[in-house]
């Protein structure tokens, strides 16, 4: 049977140099590997027993991450309401209303 640890000096690193502690991200496979059992344990027990995310498929994942990485440059882009503020119409004129 293979070791996977050492697979995971990469991401320990790349958590002490951000800043972050283990406890602090949410895990998320994607692609084949992520179902492979040995793997999911691996990474479960890397992150102090907490399982990786299964709420989305692995094949949407990489979906989700670009979607969510666009929005953060979109944000700091451009200026105006971050993608959270904008609301819909009714809620844009309520809030000039109130501040007349």
């Amino acid at each position: 049977r293979m070791d996977l640890a050492p697979l995971l000096d990469p991401v320990d690193y790349c958590l002490q140099e951000a800043g972050l502690d283990r406890t602090e991200v949410d895990v998320i496979l994607v692609g084949g590997c992520a179902r492979v059992p040995l793997v999911r344990r691996t990474v479960r027990e890397f992150f102090y027993g907490r399982p990786p995310r299964e709420v989305l498929r692995p094949d949407h994942a990489a979906v989700l991450g670009a979607a969510v990485y666009v929005t953060v440059l979109s944000c700091f882009s451009r200026p105006g309401p971050t993608p959270g503020e904008r609301g819909g119409k009714q809620q844009q004129q309520q809030q000039q209303q109130q501040q007349q």
